[in-house]
């Protein structure tokens, strides 16, 4: 049995964004995450899939997870 790569998990979880399916989405993401730490698409997809879900500050916390670990990553943190 083939084991999904990050790229297909990150794929698949997009698949299942377009079709409603947030918690499978996430499931991905996280897997895809743990496959591939330095895969900054799938943590800014998992921000955003935490920000359709009205989960704005779990969302943001991502993202600044994703600016200390990567500084070049160049995000600035929302004022609220």
């Amino acid at each position: 049995m083939l084991t999904p790569t990050a790229e297909m998990l990150i794929a698949r979880a997009d698949l299942f964004v377009s079709q409603q399916r947030a918690e499978e989405a996430l499931a991905d993401l996280e897997l895809a995450i743990q496959k591939e730490p330095g895969a900054i698409n799938a943590w800014v997809a998992l921000s955003n899939v935490y920000r359709e879900r009205d989960e704005d500050m779990r969302a943001e916390q991502i993202l600044v997870s994703l600016q200390n670990r990567f500084p070049s990553f160049g995000y600035e943190p929302q004022n609220r």
